[in-house]
């Protein structure tokens, strides 16, 4: 699985679901499009946390003989996109 279909597949099952406690059906618009990620060509193990400033998406990034741990956080559903990524730890394999 992409990163790009990981993202695009987490955020239809956090729109699919619903918190509330009453019985009625609730109707809603969506409209799902797919987001550009800062993470290069050669990611793997996409992880995408939530908090009150954002969502956070860190991956692994592979170079040769170097992995790379990289993170990039996107506050608020206005941004207009994934700031640049910061490098969080790279080690030799």
């Amino acid at each position: 699985m992409t990163l790009r279909n990981a993202l695009v597949a987490v955020v239809a099952v956090g729109l699919m679901t619903t918190s509330g406690s009453s019985n009625q059906a609730q109707t809603f618009g969506t409209n799902i499009v797919p987001v550009e990620t800062p993470a290069g060509p050669d990611s793997a193990q996409p992880q995408l946390t939530v908090s009150a400033r954002g969502v956070l998406l860190s991956w692994i990034e592979r170079n040769g003989g170097l992995a790379a741990l990289k993170f990039s956080e996107r506050k608020g559903a206005g941004s207009a996109g994934w700031p640049l990524p910061a490098l969080g730890i790279m080690k030799k394999n």
